[in-house]
């Protein structure tokens, strides 16, 4: 009998223990939770996280970038092409802005000309074959034949020049074509650029035969002109350092060489 009382006792003690082993056991964890220190804030440095990258991401975020970039790049397109293309007066001075950094700040004719006289031939982006880039020997002094119905007194831009019948129209020396299209003021347009740096303006053209940045010489055919009952005219001008000249006199001058 006293074996077996010793033995429950044993028992029972070792359920005791076993029962306060199991309820101190989550205190001794939780005063033993410390926070992991890695290398690099044990030298001072900020632990900077990790993340491991799926596969489907790789090369994602690089696309709405390029998106962007082609975007930015057809709405500034539009935007030139508008203001190229648009000839209110309210875009006038845009207009001759977006016109003078594409087109004339760069001295097309001056670089043909250099570039004729150190090769022989003209360097040109656009040339009509049936041209064979010879000179006229009889050149003649006005664009156009007829009578000047209207002076550079009384516009302060240019002459009109009206012709007895349908003509064609010449230009009055070398150059090169910086627009060839269509204006609010002269309709269908021509302008060439010189290589002393001025400008002749050819309007109210029926048609035209030239392109934009093509080679022209003195006297070559570039447009027609047709009168109409709101045209009679052609519209003729110069202009030099921004400025608008006398036609009539800069062609007297060349009459005298």
């Amino acid at each position: 009998m006293k074996q077996i009382k010793h033995v429950r006792r044993s028992i029972q003690e070792r359920k005791k223990k076993r029962s306060s082993t199991i309820h101190q056991e989550p205190r001794k964890t939780s005063r033993q939770i410390y926070p992991t220190v890695t290398d690099e804030e044990k030298h001072g440095f900020l632990h900077m996280p990790t993340y491991d990258m799926k596969k489907e991401t790789i090369g994602k975020p690089g696309r709405p970038t390029l998106l962007k970039k082609l975007l930015l790049s057809i709405g500034l397109f539009v935007f030139m092409f508008f203001i190229l293309q648009n000839e209110s007066t309210s875009f006038q001075t845009t207009n001759k802005t977006v016109r003078n950094i594409l087109t004339e700040d760069f001295p097309f004719a001056k670089v043909n000309a250099w570039y004729e006289h150190k090769f022989g031939s003209p360097f040109v982006l656009f040339q009509d074959k049936n041209k064979k880039g010879k000179r006229v020997a009889n050149e003649k002094a006005m664009p156009v034949n007829g009578n000047v119905k209207e002076t550079f007194a009384a516009n302060g831009t240019g002459v009109q020049i009206q012709p007895k019948q349908e003509s064609v129209v010449h230009a009055i020396k070398d150059g090169v074509v910086v627009f060839s299209g269509k204006r609010k003021a002269t309709n269908r347009t021509i302008i060439i650029q010189h290589a002393d740096g001025s400008k002749s303006t050819y309007g109210h053209l029926d048609n035209t035969n030239v392109h934009l940045y093509e080679h022209v010489r003195s006297q070559d055919k570039i447009g027609y002109f047709k009168p109409t009952s709101q045209h009679q005219t052609v519209f003729f001008s110069v202009e030099k350092n921004d400025k608008y000249i006398d036609p009539i006199s800069v062609i007297k001058v060349d009459q005298e060489h």
